[in-house]
């Protein structure tokens, strides 16, 4: 089986996709931190499940940004929770610290340096204008934060009853997302009192593409032993970074600054800011890596002369949250060990009284597209209250991976992880 090759020919230092943390504030280091021990708590948790031969996409800061922003109208235990899971509850860190300093880091992923690599991250709020309202404060902290496209305001007030308002929460995903995700909601439940959503969004163009004549079938060896006819890219590339250690080994791709004129030869160019990482475990299963592991590989990276060889893929994914951010510690916000606190969310629409509420369902999709010429992937995370009362329950070296292989999207300059998924059964319907 040649399912995904690595040829390591010669190797020079690689240092230039290690972090730069030097270049952080200490308030973006502790923002960056955060998000990335949530990543990785919330991905070894959420991929236990995971049937074999099954592919699975996640956006760990797709969530962390979601469930941000819903801490904003938590109090008392439900906000220590929350806090507590998010890694933001410090001591002297008050929670306009937090929220500026996830707003600092939202802003240098989207305008730090300028390339061709596309991202996006947006946040909306819908709030059932039949039941219920944002409070103005809860407004004020999400459009000063949590609004990097810096519209009039990210909340808005339609009848969950009218079939308009699940059309322009879905427009407002499709339209978020590059038309990767159509839809986060089939159906809208009238006894929804609001909606949270984050969006993220990524394109970039290989640093050096593949040949698409080189593309050829070959086999690939599935998680249970079975075989796989996959599209099988092939790449040869005299400075692309590798690392291994006893358990992994981890070969990188890097995007492009500049998109090729029509006509232009692909001679390669400069590597943008983000990358993608593909790691396969030399023996066992890859879902035993750790951010340690990760670390260590990225940080160790070295330029080498490659052969490389690896499937094309296109899958999309979806996954409730609930019982998994149960796991990870966020209980009173689904009204389990006592009623959930969202005492600065809302209240009735007419103003009269605080609603207590709960959050009812957390669903997170995603879409990834790996080709020739580069690598596309979306998320949204929906976060959708109803009011309280429901209970719920809690040498010459070779990469030659003949077993599934791990997959991460980051930015280099902070160190953020954005995706992490497995490609366990690759498969091409374009």
């Amino acid at each position: 089986m040649r399912c995904f090759k690595l040829l390591l020919l010669t190797t020079t230092v690689f240092s230039s996709l290690a972090v730069a943390e030097a270049e952080l504030t200490p308030d973006m280091k502790v923002a960056v931190k955060a998000n990335n021990e949530f990543a990785w708590k919330f991905w070894q948790e959420v991929q236990k499940d995971l049937p074999e031969d099954s592919n699975i996409l996640v956006s760990g800061f797709s969530l962390y940004t979601a469930l941000s922003l819903a801490s904003n109208g938590a109090a008392q235990q439900t906000l220590g929770e929350l806090r507590q899971t998010l890694g933001q509850k410090i001591p002297g860190v008050t929670e306009d610290v937090i929220n500026r300093t996830l707003k600092e880091l939202v802003a240098d992923l989207l305008t730090g340096e300028k390339t061709d690599e596309k991202i996006s991250t947006a946040n909306a709020m819908w709030a059932n204008a039949d039941k219920y309202r944002f409070k103005a404060d809860f407004v004020k902290i999400a459009d000063e934060y949590f609004n990097p496209l810096e519209t009039d305001s990210i909340a808005r007030s339609e009848s969950f009853a009218d079939p308009k308002t699940l059309e322009n929460i879905n427009g407002w995903v499709k339209a978020s997302t590059g038309g990767m995700i159509p839809s986060i909601l089939e159906e809208l439940d009238p006894s929804f009192v609001a909606i949270l959503l984050n969006a993220l969004f990524f394109e970039g163009q290989w640093e050096k593409s593949f040949e698409k004549q080189r593309t050829q079938d070959a086999t690939f060896t599935t998680e249970s032993g079975g075989e796989h006819t996959a599209k099988m890219m092939a790449r040869n590339d005299n400075q692309m970074a590798y690392a291994e250690d006893d358990k992994f080994k981890l070969v990188t791709l890097q995007f492009r600054r500049k998109t090729l004129a029509e006509g232009e030869e692909d001679q390669g160019s400069e590597p943008g800011r983000f990358a993608v990482d593909l790691i396969l475990a030399k023996s066992g299963s890859v879902r035993s890596l750790d951010e340690k592991s990760y670390g260590a590989l990225v940080r160790k990276a070295q330029r080498s002369d490659v052969q490389l060889q690896v499937p094309k893929f296109k899958f999309d994914y979806t996954k409730v949250l609930n019982e998994t951010l149960a796991t990870l510690g966020i209980k009173r916000a689904f009204g389990l060990n006592g009623p959930a606190q969202f005492d600065r969310l809302g209240q009735t629409a007419d103003g009269d009284a605080d609603v207590p509420v709960q959050i009812d369902i957390v669903l997170q999709k995603t879409a990834v597209e790996m080709s020739e010429g580069g690598f596309k992937a979306a998320a949204v995370t929906a976060i959708a209250f109803e009011r309280t009362g429901r209970v719920r329950p809690e040498s010459e070296k070779s990469f030659i991976a003949d077993k599934p292989f791990f997959i991460t999207l980051r930015d280099t300059r902070t160190g953020t992880i954005l995706f992490q998924g497995i490609v366990n059964k690759p498969e091409w319907n374009g």
